[in-house]
């Protein structure tokens, strides 16, 4: 491999900006800038072009989905619109054609069949896993077009890389080309926190549970909250729970005193980071048990900040964070009586036994890193390169 490679990275939306795609690329591309590779960003979200496309993308995609509640033929998925994000691809190419990778953050869209530089693409799961495996049904006329759509350009790939195993069991199944997994995952971190260590006891004493994640997780967040109420009613005498939550707002989950809903935060903002740290460091432990993974990376940035988790069990999680649940407590199912038991486990703790537990979530996922995971990366693909 060339000691400094030149890579294109493709994104939907602005790779410098940590609220696009969840960290991902923005870590990913950072990580490679700081070993010495050069990268050019390449923002290829049509909304982003101008003001107009912005308005309408935005106001078309909330319709669609008001109305097609798991429909996926939004406006970045028609033809006319690929074909637009295909030739911006092509023109940043033509503009540095000493390229030596091109990186795609979608299993959509490539143009490696209009080039021999070399191709990657970097993401979670393809359209048919998350039609068949996590929302468990056929899928429509329109996705099955989608479907081989993105096969076809997962198939013309040089490599494909995959952040969930179980997913990229399911696509190797689809496809001939070889879809790599790397085992372990990132740490997506921004926080500025004292030491874990330093922050159990107050964590222990503490009376808030965090939970992450956006209206995709809506159903673990309504139990979550159901399973407090219940927890509250039956302990009065006691300091009641309270739940904090990112990612949704009031009106979008059931109105409990006990509840405070923060939106969004945006890591690149001072004030909203500073708040995102605030609410880590009072928590107690985070709960999210909806078994749609997408969530893991929020879940392992708070473990490697000491923060107990809850979680539902599953072939993946298993594989991420190992079976043995020292880090904090696995659930059978996201369902109120689950998450009550769990939480009654965790107030049941000893100082001691929390402060252990602590330590794990810590542990298990230390080696994490951006760096080793860019590393794995390199020393699998740079042989080609």
């Amino acid at each position: 491999m060339k000691e400094k490679l030149k890579i294109i990275a493709y994104t939907g939306g602005d790779s410098r900006k940590t609220s696009t795609w969840s960290n991902f690329p923005y870590f990913f591309l950072k990580t490679l800038e700081d070993k010495g590779h050069e990268v050019i960003r390449v923002n290829i979200a049509l909304e982003d072009s101008n003001r107009l496309a912005w308005l309408f993308i935005k106001s078309y995609n909330k319709i669609y989905r008001k109305i097609f509640k798991n429909g996926l033929f939004t406006v970045g998925r028609w033809p006319v619109c690929r074909k637009l994000v295909r030739k911006k691809m092509k023109k940043a190419l033509d503009k540095h054609p000493d390229a030596d990778l091109l990186v795609s953050f979608d299993f959509s869209n490539s143009i490696a069949d209009m080039t021999d530089v070399k191709t990657l693409l970097f993401c979670d799961w393809s359209i048919e896993y998350l039609v068949r495996y996590i929302r468990k049904r056929e899928p429509t006329k329109w996705e099955q077009k989608l479907i081989a759509d993105q096969n076809s350009v997962i198939d013309n790939a040089d490599y494909v890389v995959s952040i969930f195993p179980n997913a990229k069991d399911f696509m190797q199944s689809r496809t001939k080309n070889k879809i790599r997994f790397y085992d372990g995952y990132v740490i997506n971190a921004m926080a500025e926190l004292p030491p874990a260590g330093e922050l159990a006891e107050g964590r222990y004493n503490g009376n808030s549970i965090l939970f992450i994640g956006s209206m995709k997780y809506h159903d673990s967040a309504a139990c979550l909250i159901g399973a407090v109420k219940r927890y509250n009613d039956a302990h009065k005498n006691s300091k009641p729970l309270s739940v904090n939550v990112i990612g949704m707002t009031e009106g979008q989950l059931p109105r409990e005193n006990f509840v405070k809903c923060y939106g969004y935060l945006n890591k690149d903002n001072a004030e909203q980071n500073k708040l995102y740290s605030h609410l880590l460091t009072e928590a107690k432990c985070l709960v999210n048990t909806q078994t749609l993974l997408g969530g893991a990376s929020s879940i392992i940035e708070v473990m490697h900040y000491g923060v107990p988790v809850i979680v539902t069990e599953t072939p993946d999680m298993d594989r991420l964070l190992g079976k043995d649940a020292a880090f904090g407590l696995y659930c059978r199912e996201n369902s109120e009586d689950e998450i009550l038991s769990s939480i009654e486990k965790i107030e049941s703790l000893s100082l001691e036994e929390y402060k252990t537990m602590s330590q794990s979530a810590e542990k298990t996922v230390e080696h994490y890193t951006w760096d080793a995971y860019i590393d794995r990366l390199l020393d699998d693909i740079g042989k080609t390169l």
